[in-house]
């Protein structure tokens, strides 16, 4: 029994040696971004474009194929797909365009509302960028009810085609994106500056609006006293210098 618990070990050391330092990640960003996040907001009826990374794939390490498969079937009520997109920029992986032939397919509801696939092929070997993080296409979502939507990145099921990782090494991804108002009412909106003038709530699109300069035209706004304030002029003489002026002028004539 000694000599099998010894086998045991080495093989339990090897394949702890020789997996995957870490795990490739499924992660979201704002579009045009690297700034990865598991939260997001929106208002009501606002669509949200998130980049799909996996990341961790490491500089150097080219890729042939690979797919990313979108899951908020349970949050059809609160968020909808809109678009999806993906494009080759000089042989390598972009995302700032639409669907090139030959780089993929996009597929709204594979498996029914709520659901969504990418996949990635034919790219002759797609390199990941400086950090070491391989895009994959961008989506936008839009909310559509009042409660958090969950949106889960993963394989797709029952495979993972990702060429040459490995699939047991590709972990899930998950976006929390809620409903915000940001104002109901103009005083919802009130940032306390005077000089800026009365800012209004767009109730509808629960955003605000800014206001406009309340002082008058040659007046100075003064933040502490909520006034506007005569600018002062230079280069006019005050009524002592012009009665020496005029006393001076006399003098000389």
């Amino acid at each position: 029994m000694k000599k099998l618990s010894i086998i045991c070990s080495l093989v339990t050391v090897f394949a702890i040696g020789t997996a995957h330092a870490q795990p490739y990640l499924y992660e979201v960003a704002p579009c045009g971004t690297k700034d990865f996040t598991t939260t997001a907001d929106v208002v009501p009826g606002g669509t949200i474009c998130l980049d799909i990374y996996l990341t961790g794939v490491g500089v150097g390490n080219n890729h042939n194929a690979g797919d990313a498969w979108l899951d908020f079937l349970d949050s059809v009520a609160d968020i909808a797909y809109v678009s999806a997109g993906r494009c080759m920029l000089n042989g390598s992986e972009g995302c700032t365009g639409p669907w090139t032939p030959g780089a993929g397919v996009n597929i709204p509801n594979p498996a029914g509302p709520g659901t969504h696939m990418i996949v990635v092929a034919n790219l002759g070997g797609a390199a990941p960028d400086s950090d070491g993080d391989l895009i994959l296409g961008t989506v936008t979502l839009q909310n559509t009810g009042p409660n958090d939507a969950i949106v889960n990145f993963f394989c797709t099921p029952p495979f993972c085609s990702w060429t040459p990782l490995s699939a047991v090494d590709v972990f899930p991804g998950e976006i929390v994106i809620s409903q915000v108002c940001h104002c109901t009412v103009d005083a919802d909106c009130d940032d306390g500056n005077f000089c800026n003038g009365v800012e209004t709530c767009d109730a509808p699109n629960c955003t605000c609006e800014p206001g406009t300069n309340p002082c008058p035209t040659n007046t100075t706004c003064n933040k502490d006293t909520d006034t506007g304030d005569p600018m002062s002029v230079t280069g006019i003489p005050t009524l002592s210098e012009w009665g020496l002026i005029i006393f001076m002028t006399i003098n000389s004539i």
